[in-house]
């Protein structure tokens, strides 16, 4: 019988990239490459309803349909 403590398991080591180019891409936001190299801004949380002038984030200039709107609904056949 050991009298050995379990110890904690070590932390994952999560390191952010820093951001791999500063020029903002040509094709933000309609960018489909997934290891794009250069910038993407990231979306502001308060979108249309942001107040602050010097804000980095992106607002897009339309807004996203509501959840409902966006569910697949499946045509009806008539039979």
């Amino acid at each position: 019988m050991s009298r050995r403590t379990p110890g904690l398991p070590p932390k994952p080591v999560t390191a952010l990239a820093p951001p791999s180019s500063s020029q903002l891409c040509r094709y933000f936001p309609a960018c489909k490459k997934m290891e794009c190299p250069f910038y993407h801004p990231k979306h502001c949380r308060f979108n249309m309803q942001c107040r602050r002038p010097d804000c980095t984030f992106y607002h897009p200039a339309i807004t996203v349909p509501p959840r409902h709107a966006l569910k697949w609904i499946r045509p009806q056949t008539s039979e």
